[in-house]
């Protein structure tokens, strides 16, 4: 499937559903928010994206410890879950949307060669969600979805072509898993 027309299945989804989107994206350099934002009615949806290409930047916006990002820890699936988890923060400061939030993280090698160690075309990427209110009820707690990419032998286009897919699909499983969890809830209320 074409990454416009996940974005659209995904914009469609999160605005029926009342999801808002925020991305912190590193090897894909906002390509992830762009896809988004260029479906008609995704304001509705994108909260926002954060790129935070270099290390220093991921310091610096997400508020990692410069040891998180050392080496090549820094193309960690931890380091994909921190960026998201960091953006989710960022928007929870600014945001009445806060409890309908799901945050995504990616960071990769795209090439065209290897970086520390990590051959190009590994791909990280992390959708957060946190716990939900309704109706007074909370449910707390974090989810997690966790996708790791190996494109190698691809260009640096099809790498970061490929983890845009990727990045969608995994928000649009999030979104449906958040669902679900939202429905628990208000089938749980006392009546």
């Amino acid at each position: 499937m074409k990454s416009t027309d996940l974005a659209k299945e995904l914009v469609s989804t999160c605005k029926q559903f009342g999801f808002r989107i925020v991305t912190a994206e590193s090897c894909t350099g906002g390509l992830v928010a762009s896809t988004i934002a260029s479906i008609p009615g995704a304001s509705v949806v994108l909260w926002g994206g954060l790129v935070a290409y270099d290390r220093a930047a991921k310091v610096a916006l997400l508020g990692f410890s410069e040891r998180a990002v050392r080496g090549a820890n820094v193309y960690s699936a931890e380091v994909a879950k921190e960026m998201a988890y960091g953006a989710h923060g960022l928007a929870k400061l600014h945001s009445a949307h806060a409890r309908n939030l799901i945050a995504l993280g990616i960071t990769g090698v795209a090439g065209p060669g290897p970086d520390c160690g990590v051959p190009a075309g590994t791909v990280e990427l992390a959708a957060v969600h946190t716990g939900m209110m309704y109706e007074g009820v909370v449910e707390d707690g974090w989810t997690t979805h966790i996708r790791r990419l190996k494109l190698h032998n691809k260009s640096r286009d099809e790498v970061r072509d490929g983890a845009v897919v990727a990045a969608l699909e995994l928000l649009i499983d999030a979104t449906n898993q958040l669902h679900e969890i939202v429905t628990a809830i208000q089938f749980s209320l006392p009546a």
